[in-house]
This record gives C-alpha cells, sequence and structure tokens, in this order.
C-alpha cells in the first residue's frame, strides 16, 4: 500500500486500479452538484469517481460494509456519489452503499457523501 502526502492532502495510490485516491473525503453531505464542484476545486485532474471505480473498492468476497484489505480509506457514511448519470433521466445519478456493497440511483438533489479520484500520469 502506497500513501503519499501532498501539502493539501493524504493520497491512496492504489495499484490495483491505477488510481489515486482522496484519503481524507469531505466532511458533509453534498448534494450531486456539489460533489461535482468540490472535485473541480482541488488540483488538476480530480474528479468524483465513475460507480464502476467506487465499486473496485469493495471486498465482494465477504457480505456488508467491506473495503478491499489494502484500501485505506475511512467512510464517514455509508453512501458515496459517483459522476455516473442515470441512463433513464440526468436528475439521477447512482451512488454505492457501502453497507451492502451495492449501487443505487439517487435523485441529484438527494445528500451523500463523496471521495475525489484522478488517473495516475503515466508519462
Amino acid at each position: 500500500m502506497t500513501v503519499r502526502i501532498t501539502p493539501n492532502m493524504l493520497i491512496w495510490i492504489d495499484a490495483k486500479t491505477g488510481l489515486e485516491w482522496e484519503v481524507v473525503p469531505l466532511k458533509k453531505s453534498v448534494n450531486w452538484d456539489e460533489a461535482m464542484s468540490y472535485a473541480e476545486s482541488l488540483e488538476s485532474g480530480w474528479r468524483v469517481p465513475t460507480v464502476d471505480e467506487l465499486q473496485m473498492l469493495l471486498n465482494r468476497s465477504k457480505f456488508g460494509p467491506v473495503l478491499r484489505r489494502d484500501c485505506p480509506l475511512p467512510f464517514h457514511s455509508s453512501c458515496y456519489w459517483s459522476s455516473t448519470v442515470y441512463t433513464g433521466s440526468t436528475r439521477y445519478a447512482w451512488y454505492v452503499y457501502f453497507g451492502s456493497s451495492a449501487a443505487y440511483c439517487s435523485n441529484k438533489r438527494e445528500k451523500h457523501c463523496v471521495y475525489c479520484v484522478r488517473d495516475i500520469y503515466r508519462g
């Protein structure tokens, strides 16, 4: 497990997915638009993860709220926004409920927590 410290952030480098994750998420629940704005306010390249990226954090061999063993991310709430918009209506987006290790749709006005992620630069 590799964790990197920058002047503004603690970052976990996930070798399995090739992503960098913000270790300490925003401390309050926000609606989807606020989550997107928060990600844009961070250093270059940060974004809200897709629903698939969030689900890659889960240990699917166990029942309940279990993150992968190598995942150091704490979770302050059970529900985390993804950037994935529901194809049936742009008023809805997907979130992952870590309590059941499942993804659900929610109105974008609902409030959930958010982690930010970015691709590891491979130059």
